[in-house]
């Protein structure tokens, strides 16, 4: 049976969505993998927005080079989500003289609500345009073709799209965006080009998270919005929580957090691979990911501190170090009958203290913090 993944976060900085190819500078690309880089580190599997011209495909192919993107492909650490639905507001019309014409969209629905009909011909065509930039053989390009399909996701753009707009205008009436500045203080068809603006994102806000209910995952939702949110889905997991906490926990040890380590060069993406894949980050995701539903960045200080001492140790209790003096008796005489009893009992006892404080006491969050400081003091 096929593990189920649990801790999936949600990026849309290397797609907004784009229909066409923004020019970003080297430093926007920087920052963009950073944000990558540690969601690399800190959550199971990303789900990455990817617009009709598929720009968060490009940008992966062209910082990271198509072998390591196969290659978080066929390990299963990134999947993507086509972005189909479509929200949108009139913004007036355009006159001769190129000034526009904001009279006419009074009268007019605020928000409109569409899709793009998704085929597996379209998704083909977004996907050629991304390897087109890169002079990729045809027998390559058919072998990463063929990986990739499995690895997208399409939404039914007009069905999210519909009951987004729906929700945001059923608010609106009900006067419960008063506090985001939309007070209902008149028809939504009325509304002036700044309210629409405003209705517009959040729209897009909505749209976003449900998404997320959807397919399970944790995204960086404005906080602002959490009360409209909430009403309409289920309990959503921050995935900000979990990367301000991470930072906090890499301060506390004195050493910078990982945006910086990639943007300083003093980790890499393949190093990243390397470190994420050992049991001590399994670890440290599971328990920061855990931790970070119910704490906040003092809570998860503590409960790291406490990690450390071994206060959260079952073995360190009464009850655990009886059992665990038990079964160091019990494997010493079993191991000196074994060999003839030719070890002495002292050696034995140092020997079933170190086997039993790594296999009984449990794995640590640090652990994993230590190993990321390892990695970095080489280089």
């Amino acid at each position: 049976m096929k593990k189920k993944t649990k801790h999936k976060v949600f990026n849309s900085t290397l797609d907004k969505g784009y229909f066409n190819y923004p020019k970003l500078s080297e430093t926007e690309e920087r920052e963009i993998f950073a944000d990558l880089f540690e969601q690399i580190m800190l959550f199971d599997k990303i789900y990455l927005k990817a617009g009709r011209a598929n720009y968060a495909l490009f940008l992966l192919i062209k910082n990271l080079g198509l072998d390591l993107v196969e290659r978080l492909i066929e390990i299963n650490y990134i999947n993507f989500i086509f972005y189909t639905p479509i929200i949108v507001t009139s913004q007036g019309r355009q006159q001769e003289d190129g000034t526009i014409d904001e009279s006419t969209i009074y009268g007019q629905p605020p928000i409109a609500s569409g899709t793009i009909e998704a085929d597996s011909n379209l998704l083909e065509q977004s996907i050629d345009t991304s390897l087109s930039y890169f002079g990729i053989d045809s027998k390559r390009k058919k072998s990463f073709k063929k990986k990739i399909f499995k690895s997208y996701i399409v939404p039914d753009g007009m069905e999210f799209s519909t009951n987004s707009t729906k929700i945001v205008l059923d608010a609106y009436a009900n006067n419960q965006l008063e506090a985001l500045g939309l007070s209902n203080n008149t028809v939504p068809e009325q509304m002036d080009l700044e309210q629409r603006y405003k209705l517009l994102d959040l729209s897009h806000n909505v749209l976003e998270t449900a998404l997320l209910s959807t397919y399970g995952l944790k995204g960086f939702n404005n906080e602002n919005n959490f009360n409209l949110i909430k009403s309409n889905f289920e309990t959503l997991s921050s995935a900000l929580n979990v990367t301000s906490n991470g930072t906090k926990l890499f301060e506390l040890e004195n050493i910078p957090n990982l945006k910086k380590l990639f943007l300083e060069e003093n980790l890499s993406f393949e190093q990243a691979l390397k470190l994420r894949h050992n049991s001590n980050a399994k670890f440290f995701r599971n328990w920061l990911n855990t931790k970070s539903e119910a704490s906040d960045s003092i809570e998860i200080t503590k409960e790291y501190l406490n990690e450390i001492k071994g206060k959260n140790n079952f073995f360190s209790t009464t009850q655990g170090k009886f059992i665990r003096t038990v079964s160091t008796v019990g494997i010493g005489a079993g191991l000196s009958m074994a060999v003839g009893n030719p070890i002495p009992s002292l050696a034995i006892g140092i020997l079933n203290s170190v086997v039993l404080d790594n296999l009984l006491k449990g794995k640590k969050p640090s652990a994993f913090i230590e190993s990321v400081k390892s990695e970095v003091e080489k280089k």
